[in-house]
């Protein structure tokens, strides 16, 4: 995404964003899968903080996308930085808070 921006590459760059999107969204399906279980297993309660940190980081990772699309962000690169620095910094401060009373069995 951030060598080849969707809305300017087409042919063989084009396969190379929508294929190598594809294959991280696979990876990261699969992670997703072993986590939820592996959380499930230990503490079925902190589920729920766990998806409302995931789907708030999701909208923030697209928000300055949907910026960029609407032309409120003017050059993709920005966007693609603020869209991952957005999604990680909610990713690891709510990732504290959701599992902030959260002990490990010993």
């Amino acid at each position: 995404m951030f060598v080849f921006s969707p809305a300017l590459t087409y042919g063989y760059g084009s396969f190379l964003t929508y294929g190598s999107m594809l294959a991280l969204g696979l990876i990261l399906l699969i992670m997703t899968v072993i986590a939820l279980i592996r959380l499930i297993q230990e503490d079925a309660a902190t589920i729920w903080r766990s998806l409302l940190v995931c789907i708030v980081a999701g909208v923030l990772f697209l928000l300055p996308y949907a910026l960029w699309a609407v032309d409120a962000l003017p050059h993709y690169p920005l966007a693609a930085a603020f869209g991952t620095f957005l999604g990680a910094a909610f990713i690891v401060g709510g990732s504290r808070w959701a599992f902030r009373h959260h002990t490990v069995p010993s």
